[in-house]
C-alpha cells in the first residue's frame, strides 16, 4: 500500500517586489484546480524560500506516472509560477520482490515456465553476468537465437530478452584466420574491400588497431564495417560500429535560421520560425516575438535555437515562463450574414487564437469546424445541423456571442428515389418524389456537371442501357438545389441464347419436331420471327413439333428466365422429298425362268422392291437397282421406290412376263440329302413345268454324281444310291427335260450327303430371312424320326417337337403355348429312336 513520498524543491521561489513576503503555498497532482483552490502548505513567510520539504500522501494515486506542481503567494496576494516535479508510483509488491527462477529457450517458446532451467544462482532483485552452459551439439548449422526470462516471489516474469548467434560446421573451427578487410558505409563486396595488415594468421585475433583517416569522410555519422577470411576460404560475419565526424574548426558561417519550441523538442528544422532577419553572424539581445496563445495557464519553458549556413545548430538556450488567464475575445462582424451547410465564413474580432484548434465556434450552439485563424481572424464552415442565430467564439475558456443572427439558409431535402431495372439494351424508368414536377433535376454525376436537359419531373426514363448506371437526382426551388440522391438504373443480364438441333421430317408434307437446349421447360419462347412478332401460344419447352410444312421453314427459339428474354436462335425444319426412280422396262421370261428387273435414279442400297403399290413390307434383302426373280411362274406387277436421307419416295410398277411359247421346260432344283450310303428317291414331276406338251421319255440324268453313286430316272422318280459309297459332302448332277416341240431345259441338283446332323446355333426371327428357324441341318435326312427339346436358363422345358424337318416342324422362337420367348441363351437336346447318340448344346435366341 503506497502511503506519501517526501520531495524537497531544490528550486528558490521568491517574489522580487521589495518588503513582500511568501505567506502561502500550495500544490496539486497532474490536474490544476484553480488558483487558490489546491491543497495548502503553509512555510515560514519569508521574501525567498530554498529547500522547502513537503510530505505529501499519494495513496489515492493510481500506478503509473504523475506530476507534483507548487506555487506561492506574497502578502499582496500575487502567486508564483507554478513549478513541477514528475515521478512514477509503482505497486509495493514489486519493490522487493527476488528473481527465483531463469530459464532459457533457443528459436521456439515451449511455453512460460517450460523452458529450460538455469541454476547456479541466488534470488536477489538484479542477477547479472549468469553464465549459461548451452549444448549446441543438436542445432543445425546457421542463425539461432536463444531466450531469457526471469521470475520473481510474486510469480511474475521478466521480458523475454535474445542473442542471435550462427553454428558453423566443425570443420571450419580450427580454420586460422589469414585476411582481414573493412570498409566504411558501403560495402564493395567481399573480398573487395581494404585490407588490414600486421598481424598472424590465428585462430583468433583480438585487439588488432585499425588506422582510418577521419579527414576523408564527411561530417555526420558513418559506419565501420569489419571481416575476416580463414584457411578454407570462408568468410565471417560482418562487424561494424558507428562513428561520427565532428569538424573540429569554429565555424565562420553566417546564421541563416532562427527558430522557437515551447516545453517539448519537435526536433531539428521543426520548431516555429523566430522573426529574425538573418543572416548575420551572431545575433545578441534580439527580441523573439512567441506565439504562446495555445499554452494552457501554468508554467512552460521556451527553446530557441540557430542555424548557420553549414547546417550546424547552436546549443538551445531556454527560458522559463508562466501563462495566466487570457483576455476575453470579441466578435466584430462576419460575412456572408446567411449561407448554406457548408458555406464558408469569416470571423473578424480580437483575441483570437492564431492556431486553429484553439478557437472554438458554434452557430446558434451547433459546432463548426475552425479551418484557419489569427489574433484578429477565423475562417470557418457552416456546420451540418446549424440553424439561424448567432455566432458564439471560444478562446481558452472565454465565450463571446455575436450581436447579430447569422441566417442559415435551408434547401430543400434530398429527394427520395424509387431504382428501376430492365435488360441488357432497354430503356429503364426512374422516380423522385418530395418536390413538384419542374423543380427535379436529373444528373449522371454525383456532384458537379450539367443537369439532363429536360429532365425536371419526377420520372426520367433512360436511354436504352447495357451496364447497370447509377443516376443522380436533386430538387431545386429556385433558390436553392438539394444535395443529389443517388438512383440505380439496374441492367439485368440476358440468359445465353439456347442451342438449338435443326429437324427434319419426309414429305411432300410433314410435322417437324425442333429441339433446343440451354434452359428449362417452361423457359423458351418460339417465335416463326427473327425479332419482334408474338411468341407461339403454349410453346415454352425444349421441342417443338411444328404444324404441316410442304417446304424448309426457318423458326426462332429464345430463353425468357421471368427477367429478361435472350436473343433468339434461329432453327430450321426441313421437309425432305425423294423423287421416284425410273424403271428401265419391264421383262419377259419363260415359265420358271429367272428374270431380272431394273430401275434407275439413285445408288444401289437405296431402293426397295415391293409386292403392292402401297403398304405391305419391302422384299427382304432386295435394295439395288436390279431385283432378280429366280423362277417366274406367273406374269407379274412389282413396285419399286427410292429411300434418300430416310425419306421414302412413291413407288413404280415394273412388270415381269411370262412368255407363253417358245420356251423350253423348266427344272425346278431343291437341295437333295441322305446320309452316307442312303439313297435318295424323289418324284421330278412337279418340279417341271413347260409351256407346251412334256415329253417324259425325255427327261434323263445328263452329268452323273463324281462320287461314283449311281443316278436314273424312271417314269419321273429320281433315283440316287450311295450304297458301298462311303462319300460325305457336297456333289451335283445335271437333269434335262424336253417338251415335244424339242426344245429342252437343263437344271443343276446339289447333293449333300451327311455323316452327322448340323446344329446352327443361332435363331433370330425378325422377318429378314436369315436364320429365321433352328436349322438342324442333315436331320430329315439322317433320322426324320426325330425329337428336339429346348431348355431355358433353369432347366425348363419351354419347347418340344418330334420329326423336326426344318420345314414345318420347326423352332422360332415361340414356346410350346405359342408364347414367344425372351431373347438369351437357350439348352437343346436332340433324340435318335435309331440308337443314334443324344446332342445337346446351346443356342442363342434374339428377336
Amino acid at each position: 500500500m503506497r502511503t506519501s513520498i517526501l520531495l524537497i524543491f531544490l528550486i528558490a521561489l521568491s517574489i522580487t517586489t521589495s518588503a513582500q513576503d511568501i505567506t502561502a503555498f500550495e500544490y496539486f497532482f497532474d490536474s490544476d484546480p484553480g488558483i487558490g483552490l489546491a491543497t495548502a502548505a503553509n512555510p515560514s513567510a519569508s521574501p525567498t524560500v530554498n529547500d522547502f520539504t513537503i510530505s505529501i500522501s499519494v495513496s489515492s494515486l493510481s500506478n503509473g506516472f504523475h506530476t507534483l506542481y507548487l506555487r506561492g503567494k506574497n502578502t499582496t496576494n500575487e502567486w508564483t509560477h507554478t513549478h513541477f516535479r514528475t515521478f512514477y508510483i509503482v505497486p509495493l509488491s514489486t519493490l522487493s520482490s527476488d528473481m527465483t527462477q531463469i530459464e532459457y529457450f533457443v528459436d521456439t517458446d515451449p511455453g512460460v515456465g517450460l523452458a529450460t532451467q538455469v541454476t547456479g544462482f541466488s534470488p536477489a532483485n538484479t542477477i547479472t553476468n549468469l553464465p549459461i552452459n548451452l549444448d549446441v551439439s543438436t542445432l543445425a548449422t546457421g542463425f539461432h537465437t536463444i531466450y531469457v526470462r526471469g521470475k520473481n516471489t510474486s510469480g511474475e516474469w521478466t521480458h523475454t530478452h535474445f542473442r542471435t548467434f550462427y553454428i558453423v560446421p566443425l570443420s571450419t573451427l580450427s580454420s586460422n584466420i589469414t585476411q582481414i578487410e573493412y570498409f566504411v558505409d558501403t560495402d564493395p563486396g567481399v573480398g573487395l574491400a581494404t585490407p588490414v595488415t600486421g598481424f598472424s594468421p590465428a585462430a583468433t585475433i583480438t585487439n588488432l588497431p585499425i588506422d582510418l583517416l577521419a579527414s576523408a569522410y564527411s561530417q555526420g555519422f558513418h559506419t565501420l564495417y569489419v571481416r575476416s577470411k580463414n584457411t578454407s576460404g570462408e568468410w565471417s560475419h560482418t562487424h561494424f560500429r558507428n562513428f561520427y565526424i565532428v569538424n573540429n574548426l569554429p565555424s565562420t558561417d553566417n546564421l541563416v535560421k532562427f527558430e522557437y519550441f515551447f516545453d517539448t523538442d519537435p526536433g531539428f528544422d521543426n520548431g516555429t520560425a523566430a522573426p529574425v532577419a538573418p543572416p548575420v553572424p551572431s545575433v545578441t539581445n534580439q527580441d523573439i516575438f512567441a506565439d504562446a496563445s495555445s499554452l494552457s495557464i501554468g508554467s512552460h519553458t521556451i527553446y530557441v535555437r540557430a542555424k548557420d549556413s553549414g547546417g550546424e545548430w547552436t546549443q538551445v538556450s531556454t527560458g522559463s515562463f508562466a501563462v495566466t488567464a487570457a483576455l476575453p475575445p470579441t466578435i466584430i462582424s462576419f460575412t456572408p450574414a446567411s449561407g448554406l451547410v457548408g458555406a464558408t465564413v469569416s470571423i473578424t474580432g480580437t483575441n483570437f487564437s492564431s492556431i486553429a484548434a484553439n478557437n472554438t465556434v458554434t452557430f446558434n450552439g451547433t459546432a463548426a469546424i475552425v479551418t484557419a485563424s489569427t489574433s484578429t481572424t477565423i475562417t470557418t464552415t457552416v456546420p451540418v445541423g446549424a440553424t439561424t442565430g448567432p455566432i458564439a467564439v471560444t478562446v481558452a475558456g472565454n465565450t463571446i456571442s455575436s450581436s447579430t443572427n447569422f441566417i442559415v439558409t435551408v434547401c430543400p431535402s434530398a429527394p427520395v428515389t424509387n431504382s428501376g431495372q430492365g435488360c441488357e439494351n432497354t430503356v429503364v424508368s426512374l422516380s423522385a418524389s418530395g418536390g413538384a414536377n419542374g423543380q427535379y433535376r436529373w444528373y449522371s454525376v454525383a456532384t458537379g456537371g450539367t443537369a439532363i436537359t429536360g429532365e425536371v419531373n419526377g420520372t426520367y426514363t433512360t436511354p436504352a442501357l447495357t451496364i447497370t448506371t447509377i443516376y443522380y437526382v436533386a430538387i431545386n426551388d429556385g433558390a436553392c438545389e438539394s444535395p443529389r440522391t443517388p438512383v440505380t438504373a439496374t441492367i439485368n443480364p440476358l440468359p445465353t441464347s439456347p442451342s438449338t438441333t435443326p429437324g427434319s421430317s419426309c414429305g411432300p408434307t410433314a410435322s417437324v419436331v425442333l429441339s433446343a437446349s440451354g434452359g428449362t421447360n417452361g423457359e423458351y419462347r418460339w417465335y416463326t420471327v427473327g425479332t419482334g412478332g408474338t411468341a407461339l401460344t403454349g410453346e415454352v419447352n425444349a421441342s417443338y413439333t411444328t404444324p404441316l410444312l410442304a417446304t424448309n421453314t426457318t423458326y426462332y427459339v429464345a430463353i425468357n428466365n421471368g427477367t429478361c428474354e435472350s436473343t433468339r436462335t434461329p432453327v430450321t425444319a426441313t421437309v425432305l422429298t425423294t423423287a421416284a426412280p425410273t424403271a428401265l422396262g419391264g421383262a419377259t421370261a419363260c415359265l420358271g425362268s429367272a428374270v431380272t428387273l431394273t430401275a434407275s435414279g439413285g445408288l444401289d442400297g437405296q431402293y426397295s422392291w415391293y409386292t403392292l403399290a402401297t403398304g405391305g413390307t419391302a422384299i427382304p434383302g432386295e435394295k439395288n437397282s436390279a431385283y432378280q426373280i429366280p423362277s417366274l411362274t406367273t406374269t407379274s406387277t412389282f413396285y419399286v421406290s427410292l429411300t434418300n436421307g430416310g425419306c421414302e419416295s412413291t413407288r413404280i410398277p415394273v412388270t415381269a412376263t411370262v412368255l407363253t411359247s417358245g420356251c423350253a421346260p423348266v427344272i425346278a432344283t431343291q437341295t437333295l440329302t441322305t446320309q452316307v450310303e442312303g439313297k435318295i428317291e424323289i418324284n421330278l414331276q412337279s418340279l417341271i413345268t413347260t409351256p407346251g406338251t412334256l415329253d417324259p421319255i425325255s427327261i434323263k440324268v445328263i452329268t452323273q454324281p463324281a462320287s461314283g453313286a449311281v443316278a436314273s430316272i424312271t417314269n419321273f422318280l429320281l433315283t440316287i444310291n450311295y450304297k458301298g459309297k462311303p462319300f460325305s459332302g457336297k456333289e451335283t448332277i445335271v437333269i434335262e427335260a424336253c417338251n415335244t416341240n424339242g426344245l429342252c431345259g437343263q437344271q443343276t441338283f446339289v447333293i449333300e450327303v451327311a455323316g452327322d446332323v448340323i446344329v446352327f446355333n443361332a435363331v433370330s426371327p425378325n422377318g429378314d430371312g436369315k436364320n429365321e428357324f433352328l436349322v438342324l441341318q442333315f436331320i430329315e435326312s439322317i433320322s426324320p424320326k426325330n425329337q428336339v427339346s429346348i431348355y431355358n436358363r433353369w432347366g425348363d422345358e419351354v419347347f418340344s417337337i418330334t420329326d423336326y424337318d426344318n420345314k414345318t416342324r420347326v423352332f422360332t422362337g415361340l414356346g410350346t403355348g405359342g408364347k414367344e420367348l425372351p431373347s438369351g441363351t437357350y439348352f437343346y437336346k436332340i433324340v435318335f429312336p435309331n440308337g443314334k447318340p443324344t446332342m445337346t448344346g446351346f443356342i442363342s435366341l434374339m428377336h
